[in-house]
């Protein structure tokens, strides 16, 4: 029961409440991100999931994900096969099925594959209009797997031949999760990992609370961020910030309800309901007996009302000047120096931030194959001298211009400029600003041209 434990725990301190709900899509993909913070095996995530969303509907299963990953293995087998035109001419399920026979001999884990394509299939039949917004969706994760394909294809035809593709289902040699979403047998015995991300994707889903473990030592002791500092000294200056929330919020629930909003008279009835106003403080906000989930997602609606701009960008401006602040002079910052006073060691950091593996390096592929670079091991990683070069848009006074908590961080790795990272931190809940504690919700990496060179990985060509 310990693990379980473990899992329940963690996955409690994920979501906004704190009250982890398997009918709620967004609390599955954090379950899902505390089960690979966790070890735990990738055959025994995917097994789980698979039963937890047998039944409960289209909306819990992540067809992007799973199919992207699919249509990259079939892609690629269709390389392999001399098939590719084929691939070009699918338009339905029908044609995808032929294109699946014609590609067997080149797909490991055929079973595996044709499990999670009918699985989908049965959702929403694939490339059909029916679903318009779906049928769409489906044709650009086919090309732009595609895409992908054809950059991975000539890389490795560059230093050895394809033999297979699978997408990975399970797990790697020895029983260990692995990283990749993919994996290319080559003529030689090799085994190239691929990690796909869907368009530009987000690199990785980094934790807040890891991230100040790893960057500044700070421990959060199963907080959040604005948690810990609200009971380390920084209450005043966060209760006057959501102040302009509450100014922007209850302060106007008498705006009309209806017309080109989404503040109903529903809306109002349980605002006004709510045992709030707007002396209450961000802790009163958080407590769902005295605010609902609906009376939050109350505020919201109020919030993003088309006459309430003027309130809502004094609230904005006074979170980012505020906020951001009381953020940095928690980090002991102290005035324009960049985001903090990191670690003496990043090489942790710089593992976590790349999900780098213990021994091997791994390609990494997004945004159709525009971004493509090899991912260091940890051994590759360790050793090595590191600098952040820290980037941020600031007002005139110095201060973020954006309401949210962002920086763009460069890494030089012995002096060579490798890679470009961003932190954003903002409020993601799903009620909203203020709703729950600040998650990382940065998506950029930008390999540079010494990327390689810096941890002495091969050169990917162009």
């Amino acid at each position: 029961m310990e693990i379980i434990d473990k899992i329940l725990l963690e996955w409690s301190h994920r979501v906004h409440d704190g009250m982890p709900n398997l009918k709620n899509s967004t609390h599955l993909l954090e379950l899902r991100n505390t089960m690979q913070k966790l070890n735990i095996r990738k055959e025994a995530i995917d097994l789980l999931f698979l039963n937890l969303t047998e039944g409960v509907g289209p909306r819990l299963r992540n067809r992007t994900e799973d199919m992207h990953e699919v249509f990259f293995a079939l892609a690629y087998a269709s390389m392999i096969t001399n098939k590719a035109s084929l691939y070009n001419g699918v338009s339905d399920y029908k044609g995808l099925m032929n294109l699946f026979k014609s590609v067997k001999k080149a797909l490991d884990n055929v079973s595996s594959h044709q499990k999670t394509i009918d699985i989908h299939e049965k959702d929403y039949s694939f490339f059909s209009m029916e679903n318009k917004k779906q049928g769409n969706k489906d044709a650009d994760m086919w090309k732009d797997a595609m895409n992908i394909a054809k950059k991975v294809h000539k890389f490795v035809e560059s230093v050895d031949s394809s033999t297979s593709v699978s997408r990975v289902f399970g797990t790697g040699s020895g029983g260990r999760k692995v990283i990749a979403d993919a994996i290319v047998k080559t003529k030689k015995g090799d085994e190239i990992s691929v990690s796909l991300k869907y368009q530009a994707g987000q690199f990785n889903s980094l934790s807040v609370p890891d991230l100040m473990k790893k960057l500044y030592n700070i421990d959060l002791k199963g907080k959040g961020l604005l948690n810990h500092m609200y009971d380390n000294g920084y209450k005043s200056e966060i209760d006057t910030a959501f102040e302009y929330y509450a100014l922007a919020t209850i302060g106007q629930k008498d705006l009309p309800v209806g017309g080109n909003s989404k503040y109903t008279q529903e809306d109002k009835d349980n605002i006004e309901k709510a045992n709030f106003s707007v002396n209450s403080t961000w802790k009163d906000f958080q407590n769902t007996s005295k605010v609902p989930t609906k009376t939050r997602k109350a505020f919201t609606h109020i919030y993003n009302h088309p006459d309430n701009f003027s309130a809502r960008k004094a609230h904005q401006k006074m979170k980012g000047t505020l906020l951001n602040n009381s953020i940095d002079n928690f980090l002991s910052v102290g005035g324009k120096g960049g985001m903090g006073k990191l670690v003496d060691n990043l090489e942790d950091a710089i593992i976590y931030m790349l999900r780098a593996e213990p021994k091997t390096s791994y390609l990494y592929v997004a945004s159709g194959g525009n971004k493509f670079a090899f991912i260091p091991s940890q051994k590759q990683i360790r050793g090595k001298k590191y600098k952040f070069d820290v980037k941020a848009k600031t007002n005139d006074d110095g201060v973020l211009a954006s309401a949210d908590y962002t920086y763009d961080v460069t890494v030089f790795v012995d002096g060579i400029k490798a890679f470009t990272f961003d932190i954003k931190w903002r409020f993601a809940g799903q009620a909203g600003q203020w709703d729950g504690d600040l998650q990382h919700k940065g998506s950029k990496i930008v390999f540079h041209s010494g990327f390689a060179k810096a941890f002495g990985l091969p050169n990917i060509p162009k």
